[in-house]
């Protein structure tokens, strides 16, 4: 009789314990042989970094609270099925500082349907102009702007020819006529 070859098993040598423990000298090894490359990841950060500082156009936040008080006239006057309503008496405030008359006569009084600013070739250039002093900044204020309502809507330039005088220009660089600073 002849028997099967019986199969014979192969484990891995149990693990040492010290196999197991952190070698702290291997491990400052590799800081110290990976030394560049770590300090050229932390400029590269560093120096990505202070550009996007640099370049950021500063954001400005405002909130409102509009508080409104309604007049209760005591509990004489107590109506269970006001009580239950949904609606609340600012809904109606809301909606009317919402609407379109009140708004637009904010944007009208503000002039927020301007926007002027001047050209910059590069973000750096806006970012330089951003941080020169007040008087050496480059600056444009348009107070009125009165246009056919066809040509509401379309980019238009704004150009200094020369002292005091200035060319208009629509999107697609067709000029549009000349002024002088200061005259309507």
């Amino acid at each position: 009789m002849t028997s099967a070859p019986k199969e014979i098993r192969m484990y891995p040598p149990a693990p040492d314990m010290d196999d197991e423990e952190i070698n702290l000298g291997d491990l400052l090894g590799v800081l110290i042989e990976s030394r560049w490359l770590i300090i050229g990841i932390t400029l590269v950060a560093l120096l990505a970094g202070a550009y996007n500082a640099y370049i950021a156009v500063p954001l400005y936040k405002a909130d409102g609270l509009l508080q409104v008080e309604e007049k209760s006239s005591g509990l004489m006057n107590l109506d269970v099925t006001s009580m239950l309503e949904t609606s609340t008496p600012v809904a109606g405030e809301i909606e009317i500082l919402r609407s379109r008359s009140v708004l637009g006569a904010v944007v009208d009084n503000l002039k927020l349907d301007i926007s002027a600013e001047p050209e910059f070739f590069s973000a750096i250039g806006a970012a330089r102009s951003r941080r020169a002093p007040r008087d050496e900044r480059p600056m444009i204020k348009v107070d009125t702007l009165d246009l056919p309502d066809s040509a509401r809507g379309i980019a238009m330039k704004l150009v200094a020819a020369n002292t005091g005088r200035y060319d208009l220009y629509d999107d697609t660089d067709t000029f549009l006529g000349s002024g002088a600073v200061g005259e309507v």
